[in-house]
């Protein structure tokens, strides 16, 4: 969740549609290449969320063999948490 916070360019707005999702998975690679410690990723998926009418993004990530599944969806960046994780960390740090 720390990259996708950490991208500016990164909000409900980019859920709009899936043209130009796959382009985040390149810069969440690096992002976890600079922060991330030994976590890669393992897959990477665009896909309909029929309940918004949107795009979601749904992301494996595996670190010292514990693999972690995390949905991007519009669910997620309208949370208040989500929102206050954005703001309040200055520093992004996968845990």
């Amino acid at each position: 969740l720390a990259a996708f916070a950490s991208f500016e360019d990164f909000n409900a707005e980019s859920l709009s549609g899936t043209a130009g999702l796959e382009s985040y998975k390149e810069r969440l690679e690096n992002w976890l290449a600079e922060h991330g410690g030994e976590s890669t990723v393992r897959s990477f998926k665009v896909e309909d969320d029929e309940e918004h009418k949107r795009a979601l993004i749904s992301v494996r990530t595996q670190s010292a063999g514990v693999v972690r599944n995390t949905t991007i969806d519009l669910n997620l960046l309208m949370a208040d948490d989500f929102n206050a994780f954005c703001t309040d960390n200055n520093d992004f740090i996968i845990a």
